[in-house]
């Protein structure tokens, strides 16, 4: 059975408003995203590797993983990863529809900021959404 894209869709709707909450922490510092994700399942890292440090948020909101990267204090890369591949090409379409796209840099833009579609190498069926500032 063929599912037929709907702006009303509920998905659709969550997607829409799982791109505001990634745009949002944009820009933010650690502490400002925990305060206002305060009582959700959260998860601090420090990466580091050679003379490389990453350091992220993780921050669970339903069935997906919003992940803060950041670069000094402010984070300045969100991805939203999500485990149902079944609502991938709506999500694209999606994007599609309502943002100019760049084939060549794979990106979308919106407002202030861009979004590229990521796949993880973990094989696990996941994928994710990053969004950083334009």
């Amino acid at each position: 059975m063929n599912v037929i894209f709907n702006h009303n869709n509920m998905e659709t709707k969550n997607f829409e408003h799982l791109l505001c909450i990634g745009k949002s922490v944009l820009n933010n510092t650690s502490i400002h995203i925990q305060k206002f994700f305060f009582g959700r399942e959260m998860c601090i890292y420090e990466y580091i590797c050679d003379d490389k440090t990453d350091r992220g948020l993780e921050i669970t909101i339903d069935d997906i993983v919003l992940v803060c990267i950041f670069d000094d204090e402010n984070c300045k890369k969100s991805i939203l990863y999500f485990s149902k591949p079944d609502d991938l090409i709506d999500y694209i379409r999606y994007c599609d529809e309502n943002y100019d796209h760049d084939k060549k840099e794979r990106t979308w833009e919106l407002p202030n900021s861009y979004l590229t579609l990521y796949f993880p190498d973990d094989n696990t069926g996941k994928f994710g959404f990053v969004q950083t500032l334009i």
